[in-house]
């Protein structure tokens, strides 16, 4: 894997998510990743450094960090060297007397589901872009064969774990895999389903598809697995069988994180010096009230004390204040360390969070955001609020290679997901009522959907290549997000040096 990527989609209706894959050399010692994003708010969103504090800003942002699914096409999931393999080889052996055996089983159980999953997902966009391809029908026709074999020889291994030596919850978590791959084969198959459409060519496809899905769901009602779909029932079991199945299956990739405050001990350091410096104004002031103006102790002295005290309290605030403002352009509001399975460290993040002027926006931000003549109208003279969320990534390329056992871990993938509900709670009413001729001599009134547009900027790459752009705009209403525009990518031969 050489090349960054990102991913931008509607998460839910509050929700929007931004997906990166960084790339891991070995190299590199270390690889060094950044992602800028920068938010640009109209102003009658009534968010801003006052109303928008710090502390909301990564309350509504959730993060993932994990490794990228190891890529295995669907054609090699079962052979030599293969996840089936790999699996089937910790069987021997494997007793409760030997925990480790046990773990190692249940890894590469997971890591096999997850594997499935991608390789399903992949082959299932694969044959979607290639309908309008003579080779679809086959295509369609290999992915029912393959994924149908590769089921048959993974369920062939249950019997193998059916012996006293080895405990009950090692065979229920085969079980639980069987159903998540059950479940996730028939989501991929419904898809195709719906993309092949109607066209008389696929006529035959769509018959085996339905079939092949039918046959799943006969298999899950004989294992007595209750993610069976009803159609008089709310499938609220399915449902949250599905979800809990995949983040189970998926644990395996997912990396530990220990976030604390960045930069904790020069903050306190630069805190102390400026209370330092207030003391010592405030100590000047007293000797130098008693020694030149009054010799003992009165009515002048205890103004002259008072107001010296005030003095260093204000003085004391405002270089915290100033200290503050500068440091924040050095270090990060937060630090996390990304940890192994083990606990050691394979790499830390830092995030921060500030409002921008406008005129400290880079030059190119503001080219690629090319705010229209409209919105500079909406906007007024007040122009927008620029939110600037900063991430750096670093990761040691050799900690990072070790982590999945038997594989190679050639991607670390970080998900954030952005909640814009505090965005909506200065907005006016989502519908409005206009007025058109009713083509009969009258009038008549017709509802009109109010919006917002968020625009977004992010600026991200790597250490020493140029940096990319991407721009997308959030439309928003005050029951949630609408839809998201995404704009085409710009590379800028920048480099890191320009940051």
């Amino acid at each position: 894997m050489k090349n960054f990527a990102e991913q931008f989609k509607l998460h839910d209706k509050y929700q929007v998510e931004m997906k990166f894959t960084y790339p891991a050399s070995r190299d590199a010692q270390v690889n060094e990743y950044t992602v800028d994003t920068f938010f640009f708010l109209p102003t009658n969103l009534g968010i801003n450094s006052e109303t928008y504090r710090k502390e909301e800003f990564f309350s509504d942002l959730h993060e993932y960090i994990r490794l990228k699914t190891p890529s295995v096409p669907i054609t090699g999931m079962t052979g030599a060297d293969s996840p089936l393999e790999k699996l089937e080889q910790t069987f021997p052996g494997m007793t409760a007397q030997k925990p480790e055996a046990i773990n190692l089983y249940s890894a590469r159980l997971k890591l096999f589901c997850s594997i499935m999953r991608s390789a399903l997902r992949d082959q299932e966009i694969l044959i979607e872009n290639s309908l309008e391809h003579p080779e679809a029908v086959s295509l369609i026709q290999s992915f029912l064969d393959e994924t149908a074999a590769i089921l048959v020889k993974f369920r062939g291994l249950y019997p193998k774990l059916c012996v006293q030596t080895i405990p009950e919850d090692v065979r229920e978590l085969f079980r639980h895999a069987d159903e998540f791959l059950s479940i996730i084969l028939n989501k991929y198959l419904y898809k195709l389903y719906h993309a092949v459409g109607k066209k008389e060519v696929f006529a035959e496809c769509r018959k085996k598809m339905v079939s092949r899905a039918e046959q799943e769901l006969a298999y899950r009602k004989e294992r007595s697995y209750p993610s069976v779909p009803d159609p008089d029932g709310d499938n609220e079991e399915l449902v949250y069988r599905e979800g809990t199945l995949k983040k189970a299956m998926a644990s395996i990739l997912f990396l530990r994180k220990e976030t604390r405050r960045d930069g904790v001990f020069l903050e306190n350091l630069l805190f102390s010096i400026a209370a330092g410096i207030a003391m010592a104004f405030a100590t000047i002031m007293a000797f130098i009230t008693q020694k030149y103006i009054v010799q003992d102790i009165s009515l002048v002295l205890f103004m002259t004390l008072v107001i010296a005290y005030m003095g260093k309290d204000r003085i004391k605030e405002w270089l915290k204040l100033y200290f503050s403002t500068k440091l924040r352009r050095f270090i990060h509001d937060y630090k996390t360390r990304i940890l192994g399975e083990n606990g050691e460290q394979v790499g830390f993040c830092r995030e921060s969070f500030s409002f921008l002027k406008e005129s400290d926006v880079p030059r190119e931000v503001t080219e690629i955001r090319h705010k229209a003549y409209l919105s500079d109208l909406e906007n007024g003279c007040f122009g927008e609020q620029v939110i600037l969320a900063r991430k750096q990534v670093k990761v040691n390329s050799q900690a990072f290679h070790d982590l999945i056992r038997g594989y190679q871990a050639d991607g670390l993938v970080d998900i954030m997901r952005f909640n814009f509900s505090r965005f909506l709670r200065h907005m006016d009413n989502p519908v409005k009522k206009i007025f058109i001729p009713d083509g009969k001599g009258g009038v008549m009134t017709i509802d009109a959907k109010r919006v917002y547009h968020v625009n977004i900027v992010v600026r991200y790459g790597m250490k020493g290549l140029s940096d990319s752009y991407v721009k997308f705009r959030i439309v928003l209403s005050r029951n949630g997000i609408k839809r998201i525009n995404i704009f085409p990518v710009v590379t800028r031969e920048t480099g890191k040096q320009s940051r």
